[in-house]
């Protein structure tokens, strides 16, 4: 959920996410295997009620076993494919909803967008139920940062420790961090372009437009088309195989990385 909903709806690759996106996206699918992962290793495998908050075209918690499952995002356009199911067009430092709701809260890719992430925190906090679960993934480590960053409206990345401590006064308690992302080969070609820039550009403070490298077009190119190309039975079984196995790659890539080269991480935390 940005703050500014705008970039959804001006994007030409995140506006057309589909719900199967975790299907289509390798980067996607381990990302949300890691998640998978991480929460049955915490025990528990089914919720009551759950919150996807900046939930985006294609919501992790479509996946998980819930008998009531509430998506919310700023964007309208992020939410057009879960119109029959009801989501809910909100901020996050603002949610609708009363105190002590939610079992299982999931935030991928959020808090970075936001301008106070405090404000966001204590709202989760104040609408998770006592050990309800928060499961969270940002941005890893401000040395990172690159125009990449700047075009998708980050306000910030973060350090494992800095991520623990923006959740805890809301009373969250972690029981885990983890590795989503090492560096990938296109966060290296946008920083090997940044390292040419003046400095000043690449500052998250600075109000600049950043626009998409090549790299960044060709990626977001690709993915489209593999979007068109899934919706035939025959293609979706040829390159399946081929996407688990890439996502596969992607989660030992960032499972050997040293963490001080992940480019993004993840957080579960239960509410006290």
């Amino acid at each position: 959920m940005a703050y500014n909903s705008g970039f959804y709806e001006t994007s030409g690759y995140y506006g057309k996410a589909s719900v199967s996106e975790h299907l289509v996206n390798p980067g996607i699918r381990a990302k949300f295997d890691t998640l998978l992962r991480q929460l049955v290793r915490k025990g528990r495998t089914s919720y009551t009620v759950s919150l996807d908050i900046g939930c985006g075209g294609s919501p992790f918690t479509r996946l998980v076993a819930c008998a009531q499952r509430i998506f919310v995002d700023l964007s309208f356009v992020a939410l057009r494919n879960l119109r029959r199911e009801n989501p809910v067009q909100a901020d996050l430092a603002h949610l609708p909803f009363r105190p002590s709701v939610f079992q299982l809260m999931v935030g991928t890719d959020v808090l970075e967008h936001l301008p106070r992430d405090d404000l966001a925190a204590s709202e989760l906090g104040r609408a998770s139920k006592k050990d309800g679960i928060l499961v969270l993934t940002v941005p890893h480590n401000p040395a990172l940062w690159s125009s990449s960053d700047a075009y998708e409206g980050h306000f910030r990345r973060y350090t494992v420790r800095s991520l623990v401590a923006r959740i805890a006064p809301a009373g969250f308690m972690t029981l885990s961090t983890f590795k989503v992302y090492g560096a990938y080969w296109i966060m290296r070609v946008v920083q090997a372009r940044d390292r040419k820039r003046k400095p000043s550009v690449l500052l998250p403070e600075q109000k600049v437009t950043i626009q998409k490298t090549p790299a960044e077009f060709v990626l977001s190119d690709i993915v489209n088309v593999l979007r068109l190309l899934t919706r035939n039975k025959f293609f979706f079984a040829l390159y399946n195989p081929l996407a688990k196995l890439i996502s596969r790659f992607i989660m030992l890539d960032a499972g050997l990385m040293p963490l001080s080269k992940i480019c993004e991480i993840g957080i579960i935390a239960r509410k006290n």
